[in-house]
């Protein structure tokens, strides 16, 4: 009926406003990449169904940073929040976003959801597009899940390949 194919429509119009901007630049020179990453899990967690948290230390100076490295860093917690928030029937989400000594940044995320068990294969493509974001900056991935006891992603990057090239002067 017109009915059915005005509401498919409009869910399909509604899709594809949530797949833009997803997928648009997050950050620019108005907003931070922390910025960015606090309004993503402010919507993102909006439902008010999982509660969540996020702790910075060292990371308060980001504009030494190359902006693909904050552009796939913040790729990444995208979409494990968007993980989360479909598959884990979390009550609590935690990011914790550390710079140690200047020499490495590590980014942990947990939820206290249903967890998954890692040996089965998966479907989708979202943990290989992270890993894949963390090879390219030499960075380590550690990931941890059992089912009905939450999922835990830690990354581990050296500051070297993430700070922008500083130009010599002659």
């Amino acid at each position: 009926s017109l009915k059915e194919a005005t509401d498919l429509i409009k869910k399909a119009i509604s899709e594809i406003r949530r797949i833009t901007k997803f997928l648009s630049i997050p950050f620019s020179n108005n907003t931070s990449f922390l910025d960015a990453t606090n309004i993503l899990a402010k919507e993102m967690f909006a439902g008010g169904k999982i509660q969540y948290e996020i702790d910075v230390e060292g990371f308060k100076d980001e504009k030494d940073f190359n902006d693909d490295f904050k552009l796939n860093l913040f790729r990444i917690i995208q979409q494990i929040i968007s993980n989360s928030v479909k598959h884990s029937k979390a009550k609590h989400f935690y990011l914790e976003i550390k710079r140690y000594d200047g020499k490495m940044i590590m980014i942990v995320m947990k939820d206290d959801g249903k967890g998954c068990d890692l040996s089965l294969k998966r479907s989708g493509i979202g943990v290989n597009n992270i890993e894949q974001r963390v090879k390219l900056y030499n960075g380590e991935l550690f990931i941890e899940s059992f089912p009905q006891k939450g999922y835990s992603v830690k990354m581990v990057f050296p500051v070297k390949g993430a700070i922008k090239k500083q130009i010599k002067k002659v």
